[in-house]
């Protein structure tokens, strides 16, 4: 039984005194770490207010509904939080696809060289309050 333990612990030591097992102790820690930290970091959302047209075909006012929502999300729960959306409502009723395309278009600009730029266009009708799928066009993918 001796013998046993003389080899494990030999065998031990040298598996423990190679460099690999050395950077390995030192770098699989920090590595974890990054792992955990930057989904956790990218996660927080932005911290300002995003413009956004909504683009209002409802007959049924579902549209104001919608803009008194997404106006009252704000960007922290503390009191005088800046507001998450300044959301500007634009009535479309029969004429949906032309207001969207032409709002669209002004997506994605930085408001320093557009002052009329959205980050992003919701769109909302009667068909996507049957189905439950509205359509946002976003200024990127993440949006």
């Amino acid at each position: 039984m001796n013998k046993i333990f003389a080899v494990i612990r030999r065998e031990y030591t040298e598996r423990v005194r190679t460099k690999a097992f050395v950077i390995s102790t030192l770098l699989l820690p920090a590595l974890i770490t990054f792992m955990a930290v930057v989904p956790a970091l990218l996660m927080r959302g932005g911290d300002r207010t995003s413009r956004v047209a909504l683009v209002d075909g409802t007959t049924d006012g579902v549209g104001a509904q919608a803009q008194q929502a997404l106006a009252a999300q704000r960007l922290s729960d503390a009191p005088g939080a800046s507001p998450r959306y300044e959301i500007t409502r634009i009535a479309a009723a029969g004429r949906v696809d032309a207001v969207r395309d032409s709002l669209v278009a002004l997506t994605g600009f930085p408001k320093s060289k557009m002052a009329d730029s959205w980050d992003g266009v919701l769109v909302v009708t009667d068909t996507a309050v049957r189905t439950g799928k509205v359509g946002y066009f976003g200024n990127n993918v993440g949006s």
